[in-house]
């Protein structure tokens, strides 16, 4: 009843603020905000005009406004900088770092340091595009100014304590000399798969065997620090940044459960998890002449995890722990040749070092437990090089063809004893067509490489999942063989709605596959195929009587195909969503100097395949309503509503009584977890 009390006040407040759309032909013409074209024909220029009415406070947020763009964040798990670069470029350039997130560092850029953002589709004259069709590039004001900036968040929960998050940010920039540091603490008590709800477990036939309460309980603090400089050198610029950053995690379920034969039943897991990082880095850019530019990046990374997690009720008390330490070393060359104003040519060579040193036990009863390559240190050598070429034959035409060839050397030593040695060549092709004014063609055809994750070498032990991963040295990368081609059009100032197909030929699928009999491991279970059609659709609603709201649509459907190690069937991979997308509404209201936005995270559906089990996923929408409101340019506030809806997770896990080919379902464990509504409130200063 509560529930459906609190999606009738959200309806109220939508409807009044929204107000009643009037009739489309009393409906005056709108002044369409600002979106000057380049010269380029696939450049747009968003002045900061553009984004006014939205008031932002930082870079982040005016990215979040640009029409039919959706940001790829840095992969932080891929080694080298190939491939972990995102789509966004600052003062063309991309951001050198790896530890930290794309949308943390363009937080750190104030609005008002922002002379205009470009969006560039299929290229454009001194831009790298690192390979992407479409990229992002923040263009910050000259001359000398100095800005800081305070944040405080504060959730408020149903249960518990509040958490918190607090971070100061502060900048000093000249012609010839800019520093900028930041500072940040976070101590949450939810994550998002947190929640209370029942759990059942039940024999094939359906007949009850065991049910209760489950419960999870998550905390974690963070602190994390960073400093960067950044030096004119005439020629060129000397960009230094460095990252250090803590974290303490802490995980406790608990069954409350009564088994039909044996009766009440209490079981619980916990897991701590003390993780500590950083990250030195340094990038030289240089003029070489009016034609020639070269770059010169170094990157050196650290990484510890130390888990201890535990299990009771189950049978003997049963304890596991992992430590893993991981390095990184990364050098970077790169030279630009800009043959004339259609034509550019790109060389360069990257070289890699890396290692992960993992040591894990797990025992039952105090006895210890065998697990395969339990401990085990990975190293691996890697060099590649590149060249490309970027050309616009005519007015409207971009073409990009480059090709990278890629060489590694891993070797494993201690429970596991290996040495191979992968190479790889990598071909990509891009097209851009400006059909007319607003409407464009891309296509891309590119073999893609995936890359191994060093903690799949070895061991590890999930008592909340109720799995035990095997290591598995013989590991080797997939391979992709891509086509993607995507239409975009562009209306009404601020709208644009994008349409892309993609179908992979995968060799070499990266799934589980069954080891020793019993455990099951990360391993290749040969050739497969994924298609995935996107659509991303940004509404303005002016013209429909609405002035200043917008609505914006991502969604993506895919379908895949692999052969199944164990029965031999075909299947969908392992971990992919069939499908997800997001939902938002904004409505700017420049005479409240505020801004209304609903927003969410769509449901969707997974699945795995493990040896004696199939393990479903069903996590609801997400969904959320904020007020954000300025009273002046430099103090804005953000009161928020986070998970109205009440999401709900549930896993269901099909356990078998032997391997699956052979045994049939022996029980069926549904578990639920609902996250319940929290209040999020936000204060944000800038002096």
């Amino acid at each position: 009843m509560s529930r459906r009390r609190g999606f009738l006040s959200i309806t109220c407040l939508l409807a009044s603020v929204c107000g009643p759309l009037p009739a489309l032909a009393q409906t005056p013409p709108p002044t369409e905000p600002a979106v000057e074209p380049a010269a380029e024909s696939g450049v747009l220029s968003f002045p900061p005009e553009f984004f006014a009415e939205a008031r932002p406070t930082t870079a982040s947020e005016m990215v979040g406004r640009v029409p039919g763009f959706v940001m790829i964040d840095i992969e932080q798990d891929v080694r080298g900088l190939a491939g972990a670069t995102g789509n966004i470029l600052v003062d063309g350039q991309v951001p050198s770092l790896k530890s930290v997130s794309l949308r943390s560092f363009l937080q750190r850029i104030p609005a008002g340091t922002v002379e205009r953002i470009d969006l560039i589709r299929g290229g454009a004259p001194g831009i790298d595009m690192q390979g992407q069709p479409v990229v992002l590039n923040i263009i910050r004001r000259g001359g000398s100014y100095s800005t800081m900036s305070s944040t405080v968040f504060v959730k408020v929960y149903p249960e518990g304590d509040p958490g918190g998050h607090a971070r100061i940010e502060a900048a000093r920039r000249s012609d010839a000399f800019s520093i900028e540091g930041t500072l940040s603490f976070r101590d949450e008590l939810m994550q998002m798969d947190s929640g209370d709800g029942p759990v059942s477990l039940r024999s094939a036939d359906g007949t009850l065997i065991q049910s209760g309460d489950f419960g999870t309980d998550f905390r974690t603090r963070a602190l994390e620090g960073g400093l960067a400089a950044e030096v004119d050198l005439g020629a060129g610029n000397l960009r230094l940044n460095s990252t250090l950053r803590s974290n303490n995690n802490d995980r406790n379920e608990l069954y409350e459960l009564v088994n039909v034969m044996t009766g009440p039943v209490r079981e619980t897991t916990e897991s701590a998890l003390e993780s500590t990082g950083g990250e030195l880095g340094a990038d030289l850019e240089y003029r070489l002449s009016d034609r020639w530019l070269s770059r010169l990046v170094l990157i050196q990374t650290y990484d510890r995890d130390d888990q201890r997690s535990g299990s009771t009720g189950r049978g003997a008390p049963e304890r596991a722990n992992e430590i893993a330490t991981a390095m990184e070393s990364i050098l970077r060359g790169a030279a630009t040749f800009q043959a004339s104003e259609t034509l550019k040519l790109e060389f360069g060579a990257e070289g890699a070092f890396n290692s992960l040193d993992v040591e894990s036990s797990r025992s039952s009863g105090g006895v210890p437990v065998i697990l395969p390559v339990a401990n085990v240190l990975i190293e691996e050598g890697r060099a590649d090089g590149f060249v490309a070429a970027s050309w616009s034959p005519m007015h409207g035409i971009d073409l990009e063809l480059s090709g990278r060839y890629e060489r590694s050397t891993i070797s494993l030593s201690g429970d596991a004893r290996q040495e191979k040695t992968l190479s790889y060549f990598k071909p990509r092709f891009l097209a851009g067509w400006a059909v007319r004014p607003g409407t464009q063609l891309r296509l891309r055809l590119e073999r893609e490489v995936g890359q191994l994750d060093f903690e799949d070498f070895a061991a590890s032990t999930d008592f909340g999942e109720g799995v035990v991963s095997a290591g598995n040295p013989d590991l080797e990368p997939e391979v992709a063989d891509v086509f993607e081609l995507t239409a975009e059009q562009r209306f009404w100032g601020r709208g644009a709605v994008l349409l892309s197909y993609r179908h992979d030929r995968v060799q070499q699928v990266v799934d589980l596959i069954p080891v020793a009999g019993r455990f099951d491991a990360p391993g290749n279970i040969g050739d497969g195929t994924r298609d995935e059609v996107r659509l991303s659709l940004t509404l303005p609603l002016d013209r429909l009587g609405v002035s200043g709201g917008i609505v914006r649509f991502n969604g993506t459907r895919r379908w895949s195909s692999v052969t199944d190690p164990v029965t031999g069937q075909d299947r969908r991979i392992s971990g992919e969503r069939p499908f997800e997308g997001d939902f938002q509404f904004s409505r700017d209201l420049p005479s409240l100097r505020s801004t209304l936005v609903l927003e969410g995270d769509l449901a969707y559906t997974s699945r795995s395949y493990r040896l004696r089990q199939v393990q479903t996923t069903e996590q609801g929408g997400w969904w959320k309503l904020f007020w954000e409101y300025s009273p002046r340019t430099d103090l804005a506030f953000r009161f928020q509503v986070e998970n109205f809806s009440s999401r709900e997770r549930t896993r269901i896990r099909e356990l078998y009584s032997g391997p699956r080919d052979v045994a049939g379902i022996n029980a069926i464990e549904r578990r639920s977890a609902t996250f319940e509504p929290f209040f999020f409130a936000r204060v944000r200063k800038t002096f």
